[in-house]
């Protein structure tokens, strides 16, 4: 997985963050208020005679290597977006996902500007906006794109695959990938939502389940709006908040990770770290206050114990309808922007955020990578990590994998090494 891009930018080619740099801003080494606009444009200009003024702490697991990179060349590709069929404006779809980056960026600050109040409302509007991005983050990453549609994986989705190519001219598996992330980015999330529910009308939720069990009807129309769909009316939205002395890790595969088995199905929760301090947690709909003594399940979570409480809601419309196919026409209808939704933020125990970084760590694959913002935090996470309790997590050999970043962060704050040597 590309950490760093080339120090200039090679001719023809455009570089692509799959993590968004208001994330990265969040984790800089020294990280203060927001910037303005003229201080970021000055720090453009810097950058373009390659003065850096950004800069993360990064490790690779790949090299075991703990350096300063700059975000303007941190956690991106060079094209990974680019439409190589259209001619006319190549980079038509990394400027869809800048729009909606921006968007979610505004939505985040204002959550984090809420966080010292416990609580935030947002529009429905403004909660489609979220809800887009978080599956967009997993969507988009590189590791996506290279597995997918794998026919060595998804046997099940071969004939829709090669009749939906077929149909839209498309020439390749990473051209499928460009072009479900163009539908999603350009459809408004209603517009979304209301083709999935067509579809799962149309064939029946039952024989819709088997049918992914199985192999899917190649004539099915719009594959991409099901498994978004499958993501937004499954899953609940929570906001989690670090205990106060820790920090959340961020790792380059950290968006949509997910936790927990439900049926011995990997489907508890959606993990997306968005800052040192905050994390958009999704947790499966049958965990709802209201749900979960009603649907005996086969649970196993590290996460469940964390309190997420579903948000309170204020219809604009007094007289909205009231049964399914009459509130789905609703959220269709501009009134429906502007319903309120008020969230409660889940303020983490020490133990709690130790249980979220875990998950984290725990799922980072060899060849990925991690930033944080403090030093002595990420200290303590990397320590507990190691000498986690967990028989699972010691299976998985963390003292080989983080050793050599234990040490060399207690080396940086000049503290005695940790002996992890079993």
């Amino acid at each position: 997985m590309l950490l760093e891009a080339q120090a200039s930018e090679p001719t023809g080619g455009q570089y692509h963050h799959y993590i968004p740099r208001f994330i990265l801003r969040s984790f800089l080494e020294t990280h203060g208020p927001p910037k303005t606009k003229k201080q970021r444009s000055r720090d453009y200009l810097k950058s373009r005679k390659g003065i850096e003024t950004e800069l993360l702490h990064v490790y690779d697991l790949s090299t075991r290597s703990l350096r300063s990179l700059p975000v303007s060349k941190a956690f991106g590709e060079v094209n990974l977006y680019a439409d190589s069929s259209n001619t006319v404006n190549l980079n038509h779809v990394e400027k869809k996902l800048a729009l909606l980056e921006n968007q979610a960026a505004q939505t985040v600050a204002d959550i984090r500007g809420a966080m010292p109040r416990g609580t935030f409302s947002l529009t429905r509007c403004s909660l489609e906006v979220l809800r887009k991005f978080v599956f967009v983050m997993h969507y988009r990453k590189p590791d996506v794109q290279a597995s997918y549609f794998d026919e060595t994986k998804e046997e099940n989705m071969k004939d829709w695959v090669k009749r939906y190519m077929q149909t839209h001219n498309i020439a390749s598996r990473e051209g499928l990938w460009l072009h479900g992330l163009a539908y999603i980015l350009e459809a408004p999330h209603p517009e979304i939502i209301a083709k999935s529910e067509e579809i799962v009308a149309q064939y029946g939720e039952s024989r819709l389940q088997e049918m992914i069990k199985t192999r899917i009807d190649a004539n099915l129309e719009n594959w991409f709006a099901v498994d978004y769909e499958s993501l937004a009316n499954s899953h609940f939205l929570g906001v989690w908040e670090a205990a106060p002395g820790c920090e959340f890790i961020l790792g380059s595969n950290s968006f949509g990770l997910w936790e927990g088995l439900i049926n011995g199905s990997p489907d508890i929760h959606r993990i997306f770290i968005v800052g040192p301090k905050l994390a958009l947690i999704l947790r499966c709909c049958v965990f709802r206050e209201s749900m979960k003594y009603l649907i005996p399940v086969t649970k196993q979570s590290s996460l469940l114990d964390i309190k997420m409480a579903t948000p309170s809601t204020r219809f604009h419309n007094s007289s909205r309808a009231q049964s399914p196919e009459a509130l789905r026409k609703y959220r269709l209808t501009a009134a429906a922007q502007k319903d309120i939704f008020t969230y409660e933020i889940t303020k983490l125990t020490e133990a709690q955020t130790r249980a979220v970084n875990e998950v984290i760590l725990l799922n980072l694959p060899v060849d990925g990578s991690l930033v944080f913002q403090s030093k002595e935090n990420a200290v303590k996470a990397i320590r507990y990590h190691i000498f986690s309790p967990d028989p699972f997590v010691q299976a998985k050999r963390p003292e080989q994998k983080f050793r050599p970043l234990l040490h060399s962060l207690e080396d940086a704050l000049g503290v005695p090494r940790t002996p992890v040597e079993k």
